[in-house]
């Protein structure tokens, strides 16, 4: 390997080893948010304290209740049941559906 390129991959290596979990949680979490704010928040909450636009659709923050798993995996699979007349069916891909669901457990008191 020439010094030069090694230099450079040994300087990647420590800058990203130098990530904190809270910094690898806050970029995930950031994700989380964009994605949901693509996918969701036409209907739902997807804040700490927001109201969720459609009436019928819960805020992000209250579906701890619900199996957050099966939410991923119905989010992959396409097979998510509408809870209200409005939402639409659709399937995500593998990395969305988790960074969606992820965020999710992240707002749960």
């Amino acid at each position: 390997m020439k010094p030069l390129l090694r230099s450079l991959l040994c300087l990647v290596m420590a800058a990203s080893a130098t990530l904190t979990t809270n910094d690898r949680a806050f970029s995930q979490s950031s994700q989380g948010v964009a994605l949901a704010q693509e996918h969701c928040a036409m209907c739902h909450a997807i804040g700490k304290a927001d109201t969720s636009p459609h009436r019928s659709a819960p805020p992000f923050r209250q579906l701890g209740s619900y199996d957050l798993d099966k939410l991923q995996e119905a989010l992959e699979g396409g097979t998510i049941l509408p809870s209200h007349p409005d939402m639409p069916l659709f399937k995500l891909d593998r990395r969305t559906a988790r960074e969606i669901v992820n965020y999710i457990r992240s707002l749960q008191q």
